[in-house]
């Protein structure tokens, strides 16, 4: 067996065929965070012309050290010891030879998988193995952290898309249907995006994602057929009709209502429904008032939500999503979402990643709305085994450890 640098089309060949797919594993998304200032090699272990295994390393130099980082971890059965060791010291031993103190890995090695309510419904049989394997090649496992101390979230929330989409609307919850319903009657349609639209995602995504816009560039032109745009832009024409309709029906009931007392007066039952009715007339009016103003102020329509998604082998992964949160009430975000649920379970994709949520939280905690959001769709909780370090250079690290802060957050 050779352990040596591989080219980009050596490495995608492996990777593209290899399951599970992240598009942190492919040479897209090295060339993306090339851009953004890390070094990165590609790396296997090759026996003859056949690939046994294969890594992405990204380097980051702070100072005197570099750091190295493999996002998701190698493409290898962690199941197999001896692959893996091998694998390991090869790599020590290249990285050692670049000056690179240590790497982080964390693979997508699942260790339980919940329900939406956090019930265990999975565990990974091999789990401990492959814990045992890293652990005693001398990789530091960093801890099972429950929010977002990791590279990338130790949580996922996954919809499976091996249903039939009306099943997978079946499966959402309640009020997350009634929401897609209300965000199509009220006029928000969802549409595919071009280059030309990245600004708008990325004005949108500002302050949630530490990247500038030279990254959403890079992401929309190295993934090329891969990656896709969406966003939700309501047609106010349609809101406006929307509530005209209801204020007529809201209006005649209160006029009505307001027959009755004048016919029964002193009846209190009557008089508590005419404020109920007085109060949702009001209500009524100034949503009326309200979308008459957007209709004027944007006669084309406006983008309240945005998102960017990579296809890669049997997985959809969101990448970046975003919405105008003076528009929240329009519910387009989870129109969006069903959106794609509905496409890509018809194009026969098997997952789809909604990207990183916490452990079980409470209503006090400001991660809540976050998992609720993300798991109201059906979605799966998968739990992986989370950060590991691995030293490569043992003298180098004894002093980055006191003094370098790559990759600590």
């Amino acid at each position: 067996m050779t352990f040596k640098e591989l080219t980009k089309e050596e490495f995608d060949r492996f990777s593209y065929s290899f399951i599970p797919s992240t598009p942190f594993q492919t040479s897209e998304y090295g060339d993306t965070m090339a851009s953004q200032g890390y070094t990165i090699y590609y790396l296997g272990l090759v026996d003859y012309d056949k690939i046994l295994a294969a890594t992405m390393v990204m380097v980051k130099t702070e100072g005197t050290f570099k750091y190295g980082y493999c996002p998701r971890g190698y493409l290898i059965d962690y199941k197999n010891k001896e692959l893996l060791t091998e694998f390991t010291t090869n790599l020590r031993k290249f990285l050692n030879g670049k000056s690179v103190t240590a790497i982080k890995i964390n693979p997508c090695v699942v260790k339980n998988i919940y329900d939406s309510k956090y019930n265990l419904i999975a565990s990974n049989p091999d789990y401990e193995m492959i814990f045992n394997n890293l652990k005693e090649l001398n990789y530091t496992h960093l801890g099972y952290n429950a929010f977002f101390e990791a590279v990338r979230p130790r949580f996922e929330a996954m919809i499976e898309l091996n249903t039939d989409y009306f099943v997978a609307f079946e499966n959402m919850r309640k009020e997350f249907k009634t929401k897609v319903r209300s965000a199509e009657n009220s006029g928000v349609r969802i549409h595919k995006g071009t280059f030309d639209d990245l600004k708008t995602v990325y004005e949108q995504a500002k302050g949630k994602y530490p990247r500038n816009f030279k990254y959403y560039e890079d992401l929309y032109n190295n993934f090329g057929k891969m990656v896709e745009i969406y966003y939700a832009k309501v047609d106010f024409n349609i809101y406006l009709k929307k509530n005209q309709a209801e204020f007529v029906e809201i209006e005649k009931n209160s006029n009505k209502i307001n027959e009755e007392v004048i016919k029964n007066q002193g009846n209190q039952k009557l008089i508590n429904r005419k404020i109920t009715a007085d109060k949702a007339l009001n209500m009524a009016k100034a949503k009326l008032s309200s979308a008459i103003e957007l209709m004027t102020q944007y006669p084309d329509g406006l983008i309240i939500a945005s998102l960017i998604v990579i296809k890669t082998t049997n997985t959809i992964t969101l990448m970046i999503d975003a919405h105008d949160k003076k528009y929240t009430s329009f519910n387009a975000k989870h129109l969006i979402i069903w959106k794609l649920i509905e496409k890509y379970s018809k194009e026969g994709y098997r997952l789809f990643n909604l990207g990183g949520i916490t452990w079980k939280v409470d209503n006090t905690n400001k991660y809540y709305g976050l998992n609720n959001y993300k798991l109201g769709f059906g979605s799966k909780v998968y739990e992986y085994i989370g950060d590991l370090e691995f030293v490569t250079n043992k003298p180098l690290y004894l002093m980055y450890r006191n003094t370098g802060n790559l990759f600590k957050k």
